[in-house]
C-alpha cells in the first residue's frame, strides 16, 4: 500500500516540476508576468513538501514507522489579534 503512495507521490513530483519548467521557459521567452515570483514560490514549496512525503512514505514501507522530522526551517509566528 505504501509503495502505492510513494509511486503517486513521484508522479505528482514529476508533473510539479515540469509545472516549473514550462513557467520558466514560458516567462523567460517574455517579460515576467505579474505574480511570477510568487508561482515559482508556490510550486517549488510544493515540491519540497512532496519530497518531504516520499521520504516519509519510503520510511514507512522499509521500517513500518514514520521518520521523525527535524525541520530546521523558520516559520513565522502567527499574528496576534489587537485586544
Amino acid at each position: 500500500m505504501a509503495e502505492d503512495h510513494v509511486r503517486s507521490l513521484k508522479r505528482s513530483r514529476d508533473k510539479l516540476v515540469e509545472q516549473r519548467r514550462n513557467l520558466v521557459k514560458r516567462d523567460c521567452s517574455t517579460d515576467r508576468a505579474e505574480g511570477y515570483a510568487e508561482r515559482i514560490v508556490a510550486i517549488q514549496a510544493a515540491i519540497e513538501a512532496t519530497d518531504r512525503a516520499i521520504q516519509d512514505e519510503e520510511a514507512l514501507v522499509s521500517t513500518g514507522v514514520p521518520p521523525v522530522v527535524n525541520d530546521s526551517r523558520q516559520f513565522p509566528e502567527p499574528l496576534r489579534q489587537a485586544s
